[in-house]
């Protein structure tokens, strides 16, 4: 049976510009037996990217923005960490930089508005590249966007909790 998680990033696994998981996260993991054939993935707005792209084309400095290879590099560190706990899981990402209200700059797929959740781009990008072929899926985030996105995929189950915080709502 092949197992499918995919995961929000920022408010669900980590904080927000960390390169360090949860420990609940990293427990929680610990526990669920993924093996060889399961696969984790991320589906992840990371908009402060396209934003700082935005402010340097406008002549001006990116300041706290992160730049697309900074954020690439703690998504690299966090599957990492993964697969430390998790060693015979398929980690597939999945990013989105475009920053909302059209004040993104950028080139390619990754900085599409269409990509950003709550649409369900990144979830179905994720699917294609398994070719639909799993038991279970489950996503799991931390905000509405979230689920939303869940839901918009077609997917039964999406739920909305934070492994920094004590919450838990699933929603069918």
């Amino acid at each position: 049976m092949a197992r499918v998680l995919i995961l929000d990033v920022d408010g669900t696994i980590a904080d927000r510009d960390k390169e360090s998981l949860y420990p609940a996260f990293e427990q929680w993991l610990s526990e669920q037996n993924y093996t060889h054939g399961d696969t984790i993935a991320f589906a992840t707005n990371q908009g402060g990217v396209g934003y700082g792209n935005h402010l340097e084309r406008a002549g001006m400095e990116r300041g706290i923005y992160p730049t697309q290879t900074a954020v690439t590099q703690r998504l690299i560190e966090l599957a990492t960490q993964i697969k430390q706990i998790a060693p015979d899981v398929r980690i597939i990402i999945e990013v989105c930089y475009y920053y909302k209200d059209n004040m993104s700059a950028g080139e390619g797929q990754a900085y599409h508005p269409l990509r950003r959740k709550p649409n369900p781009a990144m979830l179905f990008s994720i699917m294609e590249k398994l070719n639909y072929k799993f038991d279970e899926l489950l996503f799991v985030g931390d905000s509405d966007d979230d689920i939303l996105a869940g839901l918009s995929a077609g997917l039964t189950h999406a739920g909305k909790f934070g492994f920094k915080l004590p919450l838990w709502e699933c929603h069918e």
